[in-house]
């Protein structure tokens, strides 16, 4: 298992699945990313962390949590309608997720 000597989290926030424009590690110290995506920070946060454990690296070294409050579908129309209706927890055709990509070396 590949040992973290330095990482960063990058919290990008919501976007459209079509327009979120990723991350990279060219020009950087890292030497590898995951990207995580969820209904919220946290949520894409472990999503990152799973995919970097899957790469063989060590994650339990990052400790650090992000906010579970704000979701995705806040703004989005479809969650709207669905919370009009009385179902807070639908979110049927939204588009729009969380995004945390966390680097390492």
């Amino acid at each position: 298992m590949k040992k973290i000597e330095k990482y960063q989290i990058l919290d990008h926030g919501v976007d459209h699945a079509q327009y979120f424009p990723g991350c990279g590690t060219m020009f950087t110290e890292f030497q590898d990313v995951a990207t995580g995506v969820g209904d919220t920070a946290a949520e894409a946060l472990e999503d990152a962390l799973e995919s970097l454990a899957q790469c063989d690296w060590d994650t339990s070294t990052i400790t650090e949590t992000l906010d579970d409050e704000e979701s995705a579908c806040d703004g989005c129309e479809y969650d709207r309608d669905d919370r009009e209706r009385g179902d807070p927890d639908e979110c049927d055709g939204c588009e729009l997720h969380y995004y945390v990509s966390v680097r390492v070396r």
